[in-house]
């Protein structure tokens, strides 16, 4: 890379986050980011400004699919802090990739423990530094096999549906197609 695309790089970098950090935050007992990446920083910013607390609750592991994304790759795949480092990737994308583990990895030691939906998540929050230890697993979903599909609400029919039943008028059952004026039916 050279020196102008990397100059270019650090500006991008450093310029969403002061966009993001720039302007004073309320105070508030308990700052809520739902990802880690620029809402969980402001979060923390927030909450070191005031000495108060922030709370993570992330669905997705969005350092993993911000990385997977910017690389084209399935979200599934795991990203690890040090991929950066190893990965075939232009010079560009490991410089990405290297900003946001690195913010991953500054957001994820937080004060109060993280709720996650899956075990797995909690494995790979740790591989981005998190802390496993305190993490809560709370599911996100249903377990099908415990339970039946509702039935359907038997729906009365609607007015229209009657009025035309009434009238006969082209679509009904009523009326055949052949009876009807238009033959549009």
């Amino acid at each position: 890379m050279s020196m102008t695309d990397i100059f270019w790089c650090l500006r991008d970098f450093f310029s969403l986050a002061y966009a993001v950090l720039a302007e004073p935050v309320p105070r508030a007992q308990v700052y809520h980011a739902h990802t880690t990446g620029y809402a969980m920083l402001l979060g923390v910013n927030a909450a070191r400004e005031h000495g108060t607390r922030v709370l993570l609750t992330e669905h997705n592991l969005y350092v993993r699919d911000t990385v997977n994304t910017l690389l084209e790759r399935r979200l599934d795949l795991n990203v690890t802090l040090t991929d950066y480092r190893t990965f075939d990737v232009t010079g560009r994308e490991r410089m990405w990739m290297a900003w946001w583990l690195e913010m991953g990895r500054l957001c994820y030691p937080t004060p109060t423990p993280p709720p996650t939906s899956t075990r797995r998540a909690i494995t790979e929050a740790n591989e981005l530094g998190g802390d496993s230890g305190r993490a809560v697993v709370i599911p996100n979903g249903i377990v099908t096999s415990s339970s039946t599909p509702p039935t359907p609400p038997a729906w009365p029919p609607s007015r229209r549906s009657r009025r035309r039943a009434r009238i006969g008028t082209c679509g009904s059952s009523s009326t055949s197609p052949a009876s009807c004026p238009s033959r549009a039916c």
